[in-house]
């Protein structure tokens, strides 16, 4: 029979013997990849992988301050994702100044580093992360890749604990960024397909399924909120003859802009689409048709005046016509308010084009 002393001297080595277990590197990897595994299944997109990456970094570092740099696939350019500090459960896009050239020469390195305040390559990168030289005292940057192509870095300042990162926290970041390259990259890819799947790549607004989709969504909602919608259907006027005399790159490059137009003047509540050619259409939601009308016309007028350089020595003008529908004044069914809006677009041609029509019905 165990004595009860000794019953606590067991439990008390016990306790040592776990306290040491998590104070290893191996532990710690361990407890790293296990919650990062458990966590991102349920994220479902990039910001929240990124939220659950950082936030077990967090528990592990205890950094004042953390960012994860990404460089954009199809720009090149890199985009920084820090986690808000006062409750932690968001990562918010950084808009604040950063040594673009130092975290891009990181990156290509693919290398593990620290700095601190007192070594001199500090002193020429003082605006490593968001912090100025005397904010920053020590910093810890792990580059992100994936099948050997560089991609990101994580990015660590000023420890809450124990001084300055040393090489014990770079080699216990090195043993598990491969495993953290390999989540975000796969959560990138996914969201990249899933774009590619509604979006058309010529506009960069969606695709005529995926807008069909949302007018159904869109439907529900007023049915269930009492309020109105519009439809606004809009095609180039004479776009044949410009593909026909300047080639489909140069036609191409118009629609392009059209979608930069609409982006740049909608509200970020409305959808716009390309539905093919080039036609597009745009829901409006909670619009009366006077309000609808307005917007139209503003359209209108932004690419009528707008000169469209497709070539250092092209320039081409172009107007649009364009169709009213009105939910539910004209219709509740998806399939006739879109035939509704596309009429009234051809009633605008009929007039002399580069016009708005609000269909009489």
């Amino acid at each position: 029979m165990t004595k009860p002393g000794n019953k606590i001297k067991t439990k008390n080595k016990s306790m040592i013997t776990v306290s040491r277990f998590f104070d290893s590197k191996d532990s710690k990897r361990l407890y790293f990849l296990n919650k990062l595994v458990h966590s991102v299944r349920e994220e479902s997109d990039l910001k929240g992988i990124l939220k659950t990456v950082m936030l077990v970094l967090d528990m592990m570092y205890k950094p004042e301050a953390q960012i994860i740099h990404l460089i954009d696939n199809v720009t090149q350019k890199i985009e920084s994702y820090y986690l808000v500090k006062k409750e932690k459960t968001e990562v918010s896009k950084s808009h604040f100044p950063i040594d673009e050239e130092a975290v891009r020469n990181l990156i290509q390195n693919a290398k593990t580093t620290t700095l601190t305040a007192s070594k001199t390559e500090f002193d020429k990168k003082p605006k490593t992360l968001h912090l100025s030289k005397k904010g920053s005292k020590s910093v810890l940057m792990a580059a992100l890749s994936s099948k050997g192509k560089p991609f990101g870095a994580i990015e660590l300042v000023n420890k809450k604990l124990k001084g300055n990162f040393s090489e014990d926290d770079c080699k216990l970041i090195d043993s598990v960024k491969d495993f953290i390259s390999i989540i975000i990259e796969n959560r990138i890819l996914h969201e990249k397909t899933l774009e590619l799947s509604i979006i058309d790549y010529v506009s960069g607004l969606y695709n005529m399924k995926h807008f069909k989709n949302l007018l159904s969504i869109e439907i529900e909602r007023a049915n269930r909120t009492l309020k109105p919608f519009l439809l606004i259907f809009f095609d180039l006027d004479f776009f044949k003859k410009v593909n026909n005399t300047h080639g489909h790159l140069v036609g191409s490059s118009i629609l392009r802009k059209i979608g930069d137009i609409l982006r740049k003047h909608l509200r970020k509540t409305d959808i716009s689409a390309r539905l093919g050619g080039d036609e597009f259409i745009i829901i409006l939601p909670n619009t009366t048709k006077s309000k609808g009308k307005l917007v139209a016309e503003r359209l209108r007028k932004t690419i009528s005046d707008t000169p469209f350089q497709v070539r250092r020595n092209l320039i081409i003008n172009i107007t649009a016509s364009f169709g009213i529908a009105a939910f539910p004044e004209h219709s509740s069914d998806p399939e006739v308010l879109i035939d509704l809006s596309d009429k009234a677009m051809y009633m605008a041609k009929k007039k002399g084009r580069n016009g708005v029509v609000v269909h009489p019905k």
